[in-house]
């Protein structure tokens, strides 16, 4: 866990630097999911698609954020988005496989 507290430090001084850098704030989210922060997850993921709606790592993050807080259909609805734009086979099935997951 420290190595992720040591990531947030350094992504909240890149954000202090750089606000409007939405590829900072769909990372930090990737780690607050990662420390189970849900709800902030999300906030960064909104704040990264704010500044970039096409932002395919922030659809995903918060697609996983929603699935784990049990928004369902926001999960579906926003796994799907990215899965439209990723262009990586592996990532396609990684998430096809997430949203296989959520219509079980």
């Amino acid at each position: 866990m420290g190595d992720l507290a040591a990531a947030l430090d350094d992504l909240n001084r890149s954000i202090e630097i750089e606000a409007a850098e939405p590829n900072t704030y769909s990372i930090r989210g990737g780690i607050l999911l990662e420390m189970g922060e849900l709800e902030a997850a999300v906030a960064d993921f909104d704040r990264a698609l704010d500044l970039n709606e096409a932002h395919v790592g922030a659809l995903a993050g918060r697609g996983l954020a929603l699935a784990a807080l049990g928004d369902v259909e926001g999960a579906r609805r926003d796994l799907r988005a990215a899965l439209s734009l990723i262009v990586d086979p592996g990532l396609h099935q990684t998430i096809e496989s997430v949203l296989a997951d959520l219509e079980t």
